[in-house]
């Protein structure tokens, strides 16, 4: 032990964190308690020393119920603690090796438990930009990643080799003036198409056997070798893929400034609701919905905020729906949308301008968000689009003034009342 402190310092561990380090690696995977006992170390103190030595790349988290930490096999921890200081690089490679053999002598390597549910946390974005580039460096096949331009800047020479090994390269992520250059370079390797989101999940996942969802502000991490969770992960992709147009196109539509025309599928109802923040965004006149008596209920509750805000700006909102007794109560609160009721919904639409027009099949009307048969189709097309816009400017002609549909069910309700009591 005389030796081994010394030289676990030099890397830049402390006394504490050297003794952690080590029980670590014996006991392959403890819950910081544990530890605590097993060093010597107060346990006031560990939570804190178990983040330092993850920040430093020494230890992974365990997302369990009662944390649990794993050691990280040192030569891995050695490259990340290379890349992070370089001021401390000759003292690394002077003790790098003296360090494994001492450990090797300590305790028998043993496998990490990196199968079926196995999960771990990456805090540091230096060690989950360490984490992509060492799966990208493993990639035999295929490769699909969701990022965005900084990333693109970031991974692109790990990406170029992983192409020069003869893996398959899919990525989606934002063209725009700013980065076209970059995302020209990727164009060269990899297959990449526009996407844009709101959300700040970003995700890489190679030969559909690791994968890393992770975010940049604050940097965090979720890395996985779980068949199960690769598989949802690998088809929300493929999802996002089919729908997005080629980033060729989209370069085309930023240098001349004509709207490329695309069609997009997309499967599930959360699916489409994840679209809306993009879509009423991207509105600058004129939103026209054509729904069902429960999409009414949906609308208000998921996407509300999004019509307040375009109409905020300006944008006229219409509404069409058959209006009955158990939606009639959401209709108080839209009062920034135009809203008329309809007896029969022939088609549900929604209406973007006169960009985008996005048709929908509703497999079962019901208010839950958690319907993965729901089907819908986005389409920029101009005669589309044209075509719908003329279809519902029709309807809405012939729709019920919403004041006039709720005398009508006050009414109808009274009625009911009456005949109940008796009444006359």
């Amino acid at each position: 032990m005389k030796i081994l402190f010394p030289a676990l310092k030099a890397v830049g561990l402390t006394e504490n964190e050297a003794r952690a380090y080590i029980v670590l690696l014996q006991t392959k995977k403890a819950r910081a308690s544990d530890v605590a006992k097993a060093a010597h170390i107060p346990r006031s103190k560990m939570y804190e020393l178990m983040e330092r030595l993850h920040e430093k790349g020494f230890v992974e988290i365990i997302p369990e119920k009662i944390k649990r930490f794993n050691a990280v096999p040192f030569n891995e921890a050695a490259q990340f603690s290379v890349r992070q200081w370089q001021n401390k690089i000759q003292a690394i490679h002077e003790t790098k090796g003296a360090i494994e053999a001492y450990l090797k002598a300590l305790v028998e390597p043993q496998p990490r438990e990196e199968g079926t549910g196995y999960f771990a946390i990456v805090r540091s974005k230096a060690m989950i930009f360490k984490k992509l580039e060492d799966m990208l460096g493993m990639a035999e096949k295929h490769v699909s990643l969701l990022i965005n331009s900084s990333d693109m800047r970031r991974l692109m020479h790990a990406a170029r080799r992983t192409h020069a090994s003869g893996g398959a390269m899919h990525v989606l992520g934002p063209v725009s003036v700013g980065n076209r250059e970059i995302v020209g370079k990727w164009m060269k390797f990899a297959d990449v198409r526009h996407y844009e989101t709101q959300f700040q999940m970003k995700l890489a996942i190679i030969d559909d056997k690791e994968m890393l969802v992770f975010r940049s502000d604050p940097p965090i991490a979720l890395h996985s070798r779980d068949q199960q969770f690769i598989a949802l992960l690998q088809t929300f992709f493929e999802e996002h893929w089919n729908a997005a147009p080629a980033a060729k196109e989209k370069m085309v539509e930023i240098e001349t400034g004509k709207p490329i025309e695309e069609m997009s599928y997309i499967r599930g109802r959360q699916e489409f609701y994840h679209l809306l923040p993009r879509l009423y965004a991207g509105a600058q006149k004129d939103i026209v919905v054509c729904t069902t008596s429960n999409g009414l209920i949906r609308l208000y509750k998921l996407g509300k905020k999004y019509m307040d805000a375009a109409a905020a700006r300006g944008v006229r909102i219409r509404l069409m729906a058959p209006i009955t007794s158990d939606n009639m109560r959401v209709l108080a609160d839209l009062a920034n949308v135009e809203v008329r009721h309809m007896d029969k919904i022939y088609a549900v639409v929604n209406i973007f301008d006169d960009s985008f027009v996005a048709l929908r099949e509703i497999k079962n009307d019901s208010v839950a968000l958690s319907e993965p048969e729901d089907m819908a189709i986005i389409t920029s097309m101009k005669d589309v689009v044209k075509m719908m816009r003329e279809m519902a400017e029709r309807m809405w002609i012939d729709a019920i003034p919403m004041n006039v549909r709720i005398r009508q069910i006050e009414t109808q309700q009274k009625d009911l009342t009456a005949f109940g009591t008796g009444q006359e």
